[in-house]
């Protein structure tokens, strides 16, 4: 997962040039109009596979780039001294909701865009932007990201490609909700049993 560094103490609506159109009409679709006025997002991290069950809560605040980790009873400023075990956590979690913006957020990003494609789970036609990290920035370089979304930009699925390696594994997206602006897609699985969802959602406004 990649870092959110310092542009987050900054947050505007204006999209790095290096991401396209798409990447920003999916994070308008999602609320990005409206992250600007947002405080504090908390949330709870849920993860059930065959294998092991646990979750994590969260309470983010993005202006300050502060973060509290309810489960290990400690805050931090992302800007200072940390624990990197309990920001890598942070981060993967984040990102599983608010990818939408996150592809705006890093200048880094490059992006490939592919009409007319199967949703890997669904099967049904939709469209692909693949998000490509580069190998140098982050806890997980090189990372590659599959989103595949309607013509009214809603995310379907993604395919996480851990370091740009492999076939990935698909993920669905569903159970949107909104928050004060905010829409998050609250529930992702996959045939494998493999099955992530958000509870506890809180989004604050200044």
């Amino acid at each position: 997962m990649k870092l959110l560094n310092c542009l987050l103490l900054t947050i505007t609506l204006a999209l790095p040039v290096s991401a396209n159109e798409v990447a920003l009409k999916i994070a308008n679709h999602y609320g990005l109009q409206s992250w600007n006025k947002v405080e504090s997002i908390s949330y709870t991290f849920n993860v059930k596979s065959p294998n092991r069950e646990f979750g994590r809560a969260w309470t983010w605040y993005p202006k300050e780039d502060k973060v509290t980790s309810h489960e290990k009873g400690v805050t931090y400023s992302r800007s200072g001294e940390m624990n990197e075990e309990i920001d890598k956590q942070f981060i993967n979690d984040v990102f599983w909701l608010l990818f939408p913006f996150q592809i705006t957020w890093d200048p880094s990003l490059k992006f490939e865009d592919e009409a007319n494609v199967k949703d890997p789970i669904s099967g049904e036609t939709v469209n692909k932007l693949r998000c490509i990290y580069n190998k140098q920035d982050g806890y997980t370089p090189g990372d590659i990201y599959e989103l595949f979304y309607t013509d009214d930009y809603t995310i379907t699925a993604w395919n996480f490609i851990r370091g740009g390696e492999g076939e990935g594994r698909p993920t669905v997206w569903k159970g949107n909700q909104e928050f004060n602006g905010i829409t998050i897609a609250t529930d992702h699985r996959n045939p494998e049993g493999f099955g992530l969802w958000f509870s506890g959602i809180e989004v604050k406004l200044k």
